[in-house]
């Protein structure tokens, strides 16, 4: 079983702890592998402000370094998403930097983010 499904493996179990109905994608990069969840109680995995998605990144990882070896862990790094969140996030700050930009560039004044 490679690392990644072994990760995936750990998410599944965990969400089947959890009570969660849902399935895990992996999408790999040249530098991350993301583990999206999908799932009808987002809210739940999710949190305030993302705060239960951050635990669950921690829980997950904290749990991956124990059950993989330590060429495994090295060599891995990883993420998980729920319902595209950090996605959606990402893009709102993208845009939100693209903004203020503009309001520099046109009123010439500094802006606190």
């Amino acid at each position: 079983m490679s690392k990644t499904e072994k990760i995936k493996s750990l998410i599944e179990e965990t969400l089947d702890k959890m009570n969660v109905s849902g399935y895990v994608d992996i999408l790999e990069s040249a530098d991350n592998v993301q583990f999206a969840i999908r799932t009808d109680d987002a809210g739940m995995l999710i949190g305030e402000n993302g705060q239960n998605l951050v635990a669950l990144n921690h829980l997950i990882k904290k749990m991956a370094e124990k059950k993989l070896n330590e060429e495994e862990k090295s060599s891995l790094p990883f993420s998980i998403d729920v319902n595209d969140y950090q996605l959606r996030r990402t893009e709102e700050l993208r845009d939100l930097a693209k903004m203020h930009a503009q309001r520099v560039r046109y009123f010439k004044k500094e802006i606190i983010m």
